[in-house]
């Protein structure tokens, strides 16, 4: 609740919470991981609503806030875990991953790039899956993921 009512703490909850949250991405019971991913999809989200609130006046890009660049040095254990979950059997924590993802790419829509060789594999398999929310879920954030990246980061991974 602090997360989606105290914008402005963004940067103090990435320093204090943001590292811990993505530890307990590995919690044994589904319910309490997904509270946890969600918990930190919140934070991407609320990320996202405070650049976006911020703007960039007559269309330059803005600098970055504080919290975007805590969340580009996290990135990296955040995609770790988060492929962790892609890779085991809970639907819901599946969708709650994709969701996850769906706010990154909105925030620090570049930096995903250099993790679309373990993602796109991944979301395949959730392609694959009997789960038909599922596959919306794959499908609505390979098409954000494809509208925000760079084609020449995606084209390698595309079959002819």
């Amino acid at each position: 609740a602090i997360v989606t009512s105290r914008p402005e703490m963004l940067t103090d909850l990435y320093s204090s919470c943001g590292a811990e949250l993505i530890n307990r991405f590995k919690e044994r019971e589904e319910n309490v991981r997904l509270d946890i991913i969600e918990c930190f999809a919140s934070l991407v989200k609320m990320t996202e609503l405070a650049e976006a609130r911020k703007g960039a006046p007559s269309g330059l890009a803005s600098e970055p806030s504080p919290a975007v660049g805590l969340l580009e040095s996290m990135l990296a254990s955040v995609m770790t875990a988060s492929m962790k979950q892609l890779g085991g059997k809970a639907d819901k924590t599946k969708s709650a991953v994709f969701a996850m993802f769906k706010s990154l790419c909105a925030v620090v829509s570049t930096a995903l790039g250099g993790h679309m060789a373990e993602l796109v594999p991944c979301v395949t398999n959730c392609l694959t899956d009997k789960n038909q929310s599922l596959k919306l879920d794959a499908l609505t954030f390979l098409r954000l993921a494809m509208e925000k990246q760079n084609p020449e980061t995606l084209q390698p991974h595309i079959a002819a």
